[in-house]
This record gives structure tokens, C-alpha cells and sequence, in this order.
């Protein structure tokens, strides 16, 4: 079972089709099953019954062709006449021509499709599904679509046709996601909205290993470049993750440092504005220009905050500089020592004065700082170094012993792994931090109707989410290749939010989104049924709970929640069941304890193999009042 197939497969491949599916004008085969006073019989449509009003004398157990009326409470259908002229010799042949409608090839097997599934048509409807399945790829998945829509009373119209059929495509969500981003990145010029959406959609398809390596890294620049106690040791801990060559000096790098980087290729306006007077002191000391180099010296005050960080006027150099001697002196130009003092001293200060919390700032100061050590070591070598970066960090934050890699570092790489190791997270171990992380993932998304009032704090920031981003791409660019990416995955998107519905006093949602974990980018998929309490949210005493996950050494999991009377049975689904339930006899104790703690009682654990199909989720076997539901409760 591929991830993206998975909101296909749980959910019910045959529903009853309520009588408010049907439309005044569609065309209808049923058969007479009961006769009741009134004109009013029983009719079955393919696999469905309904009672319905019909304004012509019949006979029971016949088979007639029906126009559906308008009607107040109980379905009004019209008698047609089945005698058909001409070549009409079947039924698909005769709806098209009760619709007025050419009898091709192509539209003879449409026709059949919709007879055989209970599929009310108009002309209308029928004319724009076929356009629609002559524009998509795969015919098959195209009449998957339709019936999913049918099933769950999706109105057929284009837009709602293409979000099922991304689903029916069996894409998984991230694998979609990663495209979009690898097709960004290969774009020759940014426009402000393709770069807006490279950064959300790169964003979400982090790994905690990459996000982990850009704040190490970051952390590691602070350390170096604060001239502190830890200078060197970070220095020397550059070096030794390869992001410096190994045979280069401070003094050297630095001034490399000045005469490689492209000044364009900068997000950061601050360090911009360094490395440019940097670049001046540099070139006015070059043509013995001191009295230059002096104005430009004397202007810095290290707040580096506006477009007074430095000015023109003449002065001493303020306290806290690296080079006041060689300045001040009779020297007509500042030794290459002294620049690279200054130049460490000034990006010092632009990285402490760095708000951490700033996710903007600290994006593009890390892009920076990557941009930097690129023009020193190469950009391959210095993905390397972050890829071997964040695997360490993950293996040291790993408690599963079969994770662990051991090794001997040095003193220095020690000293710096134990300095930052403990300000990673998320921990998913602990439910806060699940619940807060998944909450930011469905902002980031942009699907901000999976958080209901009572847990949605603050007004969501649409305009830096992923589903905004891609409409204002979508908006404004003329690639064809990737806006046909961007557009399947908004489409995606939509899907989750045409499966998610009310239905009566019963709430059915559906959700899927990429989660990172250490070294990975997995779908989670979820979904939650329940009766509604008062305040609109999911009665969390009776619901069901499903969650799909394809994890990297167990493959597909499948956990199967249900709750009757805060009373729960959990079912867990993988092809390597007798190994997971070994490991996990030593989590049922705290997952019990847990379950107490918030007036839950866990009854049961089951675990069953997923081999040859055996997990296949009937997602109406959960009822509760005679109603049938299933589904996920995320407020639990």
C-alpha cells in the first residue's frame, strides 16, 4: 500500500447515496422494488434504495428509465419512455440518447460506468466529465475518482474532480512536495513569489537531522566568531567537520573570506552591509588610502541596526575594535592580520546581536554563513559536512540502542556536541511536544480547519503558509512544469478538505501531512470520526482513531483506535508484527499509565500482520447509537 493511496483506502468504497444527492434534471435506471399508496414506491438505484415519489402508474420488480423533479421532502422521479427508436441497444446507448448525446466509443463506456455505479447524470455532467477524463492520464483513475465523489456526495465540478483524482494517483504527499522543491532550486531567476514558495515548501521538507545541522551550524559560527573562551575549539571543530580545509589559518580563511563572496548571492542586508565596508577598508588599505579607512572605521557602532550602522564622519575607533593600534598609528594601511581581526570581529557581531527566536533572521543568517564557507570549501563538500553534521546529532539524540554510533572524537568535537545536543527537539516521546508539532505543521500547510477554536490560540499566519504560497505562485508565473507540480499539489490539499465532513450529529475528518523525522520525511495520514459535543468539537468519548505512517525500518504502521466510554482497544498493523510486539511490551505499562492520567482506560492491545492485505480498514465497522463511524479524535 503506497502513503498517497492510503486517504483512498480508508475510506468507504460504497456509501449510501441519500436522496438530497440527486438533482432536479439527472437521468436515473432504477428498479421498482415496493408498491406504497400515494404514487410513492421503493426504488433501487445500483446498489441503493430510496423512497420516492413517481407520477405514473408501474409495476413491481421492473426495470425504468427516471428524470429526477424537484420535490419538497421525499425524491419526485419522472417516468421516461425506455421504447428508444434507432440503435439504441443497450443501456448506456440509451441514456446518451435520453441526454441528447452523440453515441461514441468513449462515450458509451462513460455512460456504463455511471449505470453500473449508480451515477445520476445530466447532459451537462456527463459532457464535462468526459472532457475532464480526456485531460487526465489514467482513465481507470478517473473513474475511481468519480465514484469516491459519488460515495461521498462531493459535488462533480472540475476543481473537486482533479483534488480526488490526486489522490487516486497514489503519490505520496512529500514525495510531491520534494518535486516541487527540486524544481524550484533548478530555476535560473527568482521571482518574489517563486522564492516565497521555495523557502515554505523547502521548509516543510526539512528533516530533523537538516534542521538540526543549520541551528549546529549557526550555534558553531556564534561560538567562533564571539572571540570567546570557545573560539578556537569551535574553529578547530570546523575544521574537523570539513566545512573549513583542514590546513587553513584564521587570518587566511578570513581574508579569503572577503575576496570570494559574492555580495549578491547574501539574504542577510546586515552582513551586506559589513562585507561592503569591509571590502572598502580592504581596498582603501591595498592603495595606502588611510584617511578612507579611518572614516569607515570610526563610523562603526556594532548595533548595525538602520542605515546609521556606519557613517562617513572622521573619528577615533570606538572601544571594542580589533585593529585601534594600526588605525591610529602612522601605518598607511591595515595589515592583512589586522583586517581579518576586524572582519571576525564585525561578523561577531552581526550573529550576537541575531534574535534566535527570529525565524526569518536566522534563516537567511544560516544561508549566509552556508554561502561563506561554500566559496571556501565548495558547495558539495560543505553538504557533506552538514549531512554528516545532523546524522550525529540524531544519533546522540537516538535512546534506541541500534541507533547509537560510537565513536572516538576529539576533545574539542566533544566539548562542542555536549554544548548544543540539549536544545534539539521536537521530542516525540512527550505528547506536548507531539501536539504542538503538529499543530505548526497544519499552519504551515495552510489546512487551518483541522484546528478547531479551543485549541487554535492565535490567528494563523496564512501568508507564510504552504497553500497561500502556492496560490500566489500559481497566481503569477508562466512555468508550465512547475505550475502543473504546484497545482497537484494544491489540489491535494483541497482533497483533504472535501473528505473531511459533517454528517448529521457525526464529524468525519481526514488529514494528511509530511512529518519529519531524524534522517526522513514520512506521511502521517489521520483520520477521526465521532459524535459532535455542544461546542462543535468531536465527542473524544466515542470516536475512532486511525493513524498510517511508513516508517524506515518497519515499513507500513497502521494503528487502529477505538474509543466507546473513554474505554479504549488499540489494534497495530505491520508485516514485521511478532518483532514489534516484542519491543513494544516494555511501552505498554507507561502507554496504560498515561492513558489513566488523562481518564482514559487502555483494555486491549492487539497486533496483526498487514501481510497480503490483512489490514484493510472498514472504516463503518465502529458504531456507536447505531450510527456508523470511525475515524480519529486529535483533541484526545
Amino acid at each position: 500500500m503506497q502513503p498517497g493511496q492510503i486517504l483512498r483506502n480508508i475510506l468507504p468504497q460504497t456509501a449510501p447515496v441519500s436522496a438530497v444527492s440527486f438533482r432536479p434534471g439527472q437521468i436515473i435506471q432504477g428498479t421498482i422494488t415496493k408498491l406504497f399508496p400515494n404514487q410513492t414506491a421503493e426504488v433501487r438505484i445500483g446498489q441503493t434504495k430510496l423512497i420516492a415519489v413517481i407520477d405514473a402508474p408501474l409495476e413491481a420488480f421492473e426495470k425504468y428509465w427516471f428524470r429526477v423533479e424537484a420535490g419538497e421532502d421525499l425524491t419526485r422521479l419522472k417516468v421516461l419512455d425506455s421504447k428508444l427508436t434507432g440503435y439504441a441497444a443497450n443501456d448506456a446507448a440509451q441514456l446518451l440518447q435520453h441526454l441528447s448525446l452523440p453515441i461514441g466509443k468513449e462515450q458509451l463506456k462513460l455512460a456504463s460506468f455511471l449505470l453500473k455505479n449508480g451515477i445520476p447524470a445530466t447532459r451537462e455532467i456527463l459532457e464535462n466529465i468526459l472532457g475532464w477524463l480526456q485531460a487526465s492520464d489514467k482513465l481507470d483513475l478517473g473513474f475511481a475518482a468519480m465514484k469516491t465523489m459519488h460515495s461521498k456526495n462531493i459535488p462533480f465540478i472540475e476543481e473537486n474532480f482533479q483534488a480526488i483524482y490526486s489522490l487516486e494517483m497514489g503519490k505520496s504527499f512529500s514525495s510531491q512536495l520534494g518535486r516541487l522543491v527540486e524544481q524550484l532550486q533548478t530555476l535560473p531567476e527568482h521571482s518574489p513569489a517563486s522564492l516565497k514558495l521555495l523557502e515554505t515548501a523547502g521548509s516543510l521538507m526539512e528533516t530533523n537531522a537538516a534542521k538540526w545541522a543549520d541551528k549546529a551550524l549557526l550555534d558553531l559560527a556564534r561560538l567562533w566568531l564571539a572571540d570567546s573562551g570557545g573560539s578556537q575549539k569551535a574553529f578547530q571543530v570546523l575544521k574537523n567537520l570539513g566545512f573549513i580545509p583542514a590546513e587553513a589559518a584564521e587570518d587566511q580563511m578570513l581574508n579569503s573570506l572577503l575576496n570570494r563572496t559574492n555580495l549578491e548571492k547574501l539574504r542577510d542586508t546586515r552582513l551586506k552591509h559589513v562585507l561592503n565596508v569591509l571590502g572598502k577598508i580592504t581596498a582603501a588599505s591595498s592603495s595606502q588610502d588611510a584617511e578612507a579607512a579611518k572614516k569607515l572605521l570610526a563610523g562603526w557602532n556594532g548595533t548595525l541596526t538602520g542605515s546609521t550602522a556606519f557613517n562617513e564622519e572622521p573619528g577615533r575607533l570606538k572601544s571594542g575594535n580589533s585593529a585601534p593600534d594600526s588605525v591610529k598609528g602612522e601605518s598607511a594601511f591595515l595589515p592583512s592580520k589586522e583586517v581579518a581581526a576586524l572582519t571576525k570581529h564585525m561578523l561577531g557581531e552581526v550573529i550576537t546581536k541575531t534574535n534566535e527566536k527570529n525565524v526569518s533572521e536566522t534563516t537567511k543568517l544560516t544561508a549566509d554563513i552556508k554561502t561563506f564557507l561554500s566559496s571556501l570549501s565548495g558547495k558539495q563538500q560543505i553538504d557533506y559536512s552538514l549531512n554528516k553534521l545532523g546524522s550525529e546529532i540524531a544519533s546522540r539524540l537516538d535512546v534506541g540502542p541500534m541507533q547509537l554510533r560510537a565513536g572516538q572524537y576529539s576533545e574539542d568535537m566533544n566539548w562542542f556536541f555536549s554544548s548544543i545536543v540539549k536544545d534539539f527537539g521536537p521530542d516525540f516521546s512527550k505528547a506536548d511536544d507531539i501536539k504542538l508539532h503538529l499543530k505548526q505543521m497544519i499552519k504551515d500547510l495552510g489546512l487551518e480547519q483541522f484546528l478547531s477554536a479551543p485549541i487554535q490560540e492565535a490567528e494563523p499566519d496564512t501568508q507564510s503558509a504552504l497553500k497561500f504560497a502556492l496560490t500566489q505562485f500559481l497566481n503569477s508565473s508562466d512555468e508550465k512544469l512547475l505550475k502543473q507540480t504546484a497545482e497537484q499539489l494544491l489540489h491535494r490539499m483541497h482533497a483533504q478538505q472535501l473528505l473531511s465532513n459533517e454528517n448529521g450529529p457525526l464529524q468525519n475528518m481526514v488529514m494528511q501531512i509530511p512529518l519529519p523525522f531524524n534522517e526522513q520525511i514520512s506521511d502521517l495520514t489521520v483520520q477521526w470520526n465521532g459524535r459532535k459535543s455542544p461546542d462543535g468539537s468531536i465527542d473524544s468519548s466515542y470516536c475512532r482513531i486511525l493513524f498510517y505512517l511508513e516508517l524506515g525500518s518497519l515499513n507500513e504502521v497502521a494503528v487502529d483506535m477505538q474509543v466507546q466510554n473513554r474505554i479504549v482497544r488499540l489494534t497495530v498493523y505491520n508485516q514485521h508484527i511478532e518483532a514489534v510486539k516484542d519491543i513494544a511490551q516494555k511501552w505498554i505499562p507507561g502507554l496504560k499509565e498515561n492513558f489513566n492520567k488523562i481518564h482514559y482506560t487502555l483494555s486491549s492491545i492487539h497486533f496483526m500482520s498487514s501481510h497480503e492485505g490483512a489490514f484493510k480498514p472498514q472504516v463503518n465497522a465502529f458504531k456507536h447509537q447505531s450510527s456508523s463511524y470511525s475515524g480519529v479524535d486529535f483533541r484526545i
